[in-house]
């Protein structure tokens, strides 16, 4: 049986800008002004953008992708909320993000982005994609 291990993500980032993204998360991050912990608030996102494709990508279960799939969409969907009560600024989705739906969604999704894995050329299988972060 294997015992537990304790792994470290570390981030370096260039603090030369103090107006750069990364140093302002980062201070955000490390405040007491947040409504998670540090370490959730980094994993929470983690997850939500990536674990479905990196479940996918080790041969994990349809299933168990499909599931991770549902938990992301509905997280980046409560995310959207909380930015837009946050900042004021509202979001126009459409009904096809609306929970009683994701489930037909999620299954297009999955199927979409399983064409796209397969038809990738290197690791980066999330070419097509924009970058969000």
């Amino acid at each position: 049986m294997n015992s537990p291990k304790k792994l470290e993500i570390r981030i370096s980032i260039d603090a030369t800008n103090l107006d750069a993204p990364e140093v302002i998360l980062r201070e955000y991050l490390r405040s007491d002004d947040k409504p998670r912990s540090y370490r959730e608030m980094i994993f929470s996102a983690l997850r939500a953008f990536w674990l479905p494709v990196a479940l996918m990508k080790r041969g994990a279960d349809p299933a168990v992708v499909h599931q991770a799939t549902v938990d992301s969409l509905y997280v980046l969907m409560m995310q959207c909320k909380y930015l837009e009560q946050k900042t004021g600024v509202a979001l126009q989705i459409d009904s096809r993000f609306e929970t009683k739906e994701l489930k037909q969604q999620t299954d297009r999704a999955s199927v979409a982005e399983t064409e796209i894995l397969s038809h990738s050329s290197n690791d980066d299988a999330m070419n097509g994609y924009p970058n969000l972060l």
